[in-house]
């Protein structure tokens, strides 16, 4: 294969003979092709012409090797007819495959020159879609952690630890869930968590939008719910057919605790996990952040104490199209399971729920923890 600095590099070598495997790839690091000669595997990618060498006598292997110690390890190697073909896709020669027969005595003609190249098309049409698969996850990659905060803030008596996992399906493309924690006074901190509708680079301009929007309000409005109604206004002037979702925290440290003023646009609610094990919700369902004119939301606002646990999280969570779905019963069990757990104990544990090492998750999923030091 042609390597991206132009280099060409041995990936596979295939044999019965696991010997021949040994000495082949021994063959090519001592002997690897050389890229200006007239003939081989160097110029088979140079010119995107195959070669057929029906039948190799060792008069041939005097012409075309030189050098007295690699033409005995050629010998020994035994091939007695050859093809090379290049894997030439969308103009370009991306790399070659040999293929050499030796013990089987076998000759290859014009036939099997042509099932070869096929193959060799359809492999090469193959590399371009990996490499174009894996330049669309970068691209994916690098755009989503951008609009991902770098790191948590640091907050006095208070552990933050958050997680996102993108859907299964579309990791080439940016998904729409964000979280943020920022400082917006002496002791106040915002928390936000939220779902922008749809994927891809649409969805990463809004997010982008919404999170510097938040962040601006957040700045003079102190009621979360006037922060979103805020959030409202910008995404109706971008006049955007996208809405999203947000669910709004301010986060207010004390000593012994803290208050938490929380309000949902659309969003699920938070939920709180006591240091006594008990799980309630936080919060009051309000509308979609992007759509409407007018807008309903609400502040509701609960007291946090040493120990307690909060979470925020995307609808992803509770998909009722994962395999193994999990529903509020499941949730305020799973949750429960987490106590006496530091926020990054309970993040692990919500981690290894929703695990996807099969890649079908059908959502995206953020899901941001903060636990009042006990």
């Amino acid at each position: 294969m042609v390597e991206t600095d132009g280099s060409i590099q041995s990936v596979a070598v295939a044999h019965v003979d696991p010997k021949k495997v040994a000495m082949a790839r021994q063959y090519r690091r001592r002997y690897p092709p050389d890229e200006s000669a007239d003939s081989g595997i160097g110029a088979v990618i140079r010119t995107g012409r195959s070669e057929l060498l029906e039948d190799i006598p060792d008069q041939v292997l005097q012409e075309r090797i030189e050098d007295p110690e690699r033409l005995e390890f050629a010998r020994t190697l035994d091939v007695r007819s050859a093809m090379i073909v290049p894997l030439v896709a969308e103009g370009r020669s991306l790399g070659a495959i040999s293929f050499a027969s030796s013990e089987s005595r076998r000759r290859f003609g014009q036939a099997d020159l042509e099932l070869a190249e096929d193959l060799a098309h359809r492999a090469a049409v193959a590399v371009v879609n990996a490499r174009l698969y894996e330049e669309r996850s970068h691209v994916a990659r690098t755009l989503q952690r951008s609009l991902l905060p770098q790191r948590l803030p640091d907050i006095p008596g208070v552990e933050l630890a958050a997680f996102y996992q993108p859907a299964g399906l579309t990791r080439t493309d940016v998904g729409g869930d964000f979280y943020d924690a920022f400082e917006v006074g002496e002791g106040a901190w915002g928390i936000v968590i939220g779902d922008v509708c749809g994927k891809g680079v649409e969805a990463a301009a809004m997010t982008g939008i919404a999170r510097h929007a938040i962040r601006a309000a957040a700045v003079h409005q102190i009621n979360p719910s006037a922060v979103l109604a805020d959030l409202n206004e910008v995404l109706r002037r971008e006049e955007a057919e996208g809405f999203c979702t947000v669910a709004m925290g301010r986060l207010e440290s004390h000593d012994g605790g803290a208050t938490l003023t929380v309000s949902c646009g659309g969003h699920p609610l938070p939920v709180v996990l006591r240091r006594d094990g008990s799980v309630e919700t936080v919060g009051s369902p309000g509308t979609l952040v992007g759509i409407f004119d007018d807008v309903e939301l609400h502040d509701r606002t609960v007291g946090l104490q040493r120990g307690d646990t909060v979470v925020f999280y995307t609808d992803g969570l509770i998909d009722a199209r994962r395999r193994e779905p999990i529903d509020e019963t499941a949730l305020d069990a799973l949750l429960a399971t987490c106590r006496d757990l530091d926020a990054m104990g309970t993040i692990e544990c919500f981690r290894d729920a929703v695990a996807d090492p099969e890649g079908e998750s059908p959502d995206d999923i953020a899901i941001l923890a903060l636990r009042i030091v006990p």
